[in-house]
């Protein structure tokens, strides 16, 4: 028996561009020298009070937290990212944040960038810094439990520190959840980036898996880091209690059977039987002002699961965020 389980949002972005799957694998590897980054941070003690009306955001995350913040007026350009906030896609793209060009940016007249310290490439950077435009450059190098300082230190750059109190103390609640009753459900996050075909797992040191872990879950691969293929012997001893992919890619592929085919899980296999959590892949990983509401989707989403594993008329749910059957 197939129930499926209608979620209230709506699926926004029907296709996720190969630059977000880019984005996403890249943010599992931490920059390799951390020190510069936060020499570079703590080099902003300048104000940019007076110079706030034209603001051109670099990262999806960041601009979930203007936006949350209640400074998306501000906002005049944001770049390929920045698909989460629906207010935004109207506005100018000014390429993507880990490879733009500063003329795209400059074009847009800002009196301020907004920029995640994965923004890139450095020449670019430091073109928009010569031009005399102030450019705040926001540390994203942490994890989930850094958001809340993230959400400060952007309010700080807007000038409006305190309406991040509250933003930042329900992200901290939220990743504070208690730890789910029994043994952990074991997740399995899959993504399958738009033309290539290929399944892609989320293996360790990954936002997927953060965000399993917060969710009171525990990540059904164990055996690499990143995102990767999985193998054939990681296969035979996968046994998901639910399985995360985002809603387009299932679509693409015509179904979670012929995912699993294409995977080479067997007939008899546990992953045949495991619960199916259809997400929006740019607003469940992106580690924003909204990250807390990815975590908590989850845990109840576990807490299906484990009764959906407990009732064998039920062999699979599917959790679908469109409108529509």
């Amino acid at each position: 028996m197939i129930l499926k389980i209608k979620n209230r949002s709506s699926l926004k972005n029907a296709s996720c561009s190969i630059q977000i799957i880019a984005a996403i694998v890249l943010a599992a590897c931490r920059p390799a020298d951390e020190s510069k980054v936060n020499e570079e941070l703590h080099s902003q003690e300048k104000s940019f009070t007076g110079k706030l009306s034209r603001v051109v955001v670099l990262g999806v995350a960041l601009s979930e937290i203007v936006y949350d913040l209640n400074c998306g007026a501000r906002v005049v350009a944001v770049d390929e990212s920045c698909t989460t906030i629906p207010d935004y896609d109207t506005l100018p793209r000014v390429g993507y944040y880990r490879n733009f060009s500063a003329e795209g940016v400059l074009a847009q007249r800002p009196t301020l960038v907004l920029a995640s310290s994965l923004s890139g490439p450095p020449a670019a950077i430091q073109q928009l810094k010569a031009s005399g435009v102030p450019v705040a450059i926001i540390d994203e190098s942490q994890g989930l439990m850094s958001v809340p300082q993230k959400i400060k230190h952007v309010a700080s750059v807007l000038g409006c520190p305190c309406q991040a109190e509250g933003l930042a103390e329900h992200v901290e609640r939220s990743l504070r959840t208690d730890p789910l009753a029994g043994v952990a459900p074991r997740v399995l996050f899959l993504m399958s980036p738009p033309g290539m075909g290929n399944w892609l797992a989320a293996g360790w040191g990954t936002v997927a898996q953060e965000v399993i872990e917060a969710a009171g879950g525990r990540n059904a691969v164990e055996g690499f880091r990143g995102y990767k293929p999985l193998s054939r012997e990681a296969m035979v001893v996968m046994q998901p209690d639910l399985i995360v992919m985002p809603g387009d890619a299932l679509v693409r592929a015509g179904g979670l059977n012929s995912v699993l085919d294409a995977l080479g899980f067997s007939p008899d296999s546990a992953a045949r039987s495991a619960s199916v959590y259809e997400v929006d892949l740019a607003s469940f990983l992106s580690t924003g002002s909204r990250i807390g509401n990815s975590v908590l989707e989850l845990r109840n989403r576990l807490r299906c699961a484990e009764i959906a594993r407990q009732d064998a008329t039920r062999r699979v749910i599917v959790y679908s965020n469109s409108e529509t059957d």
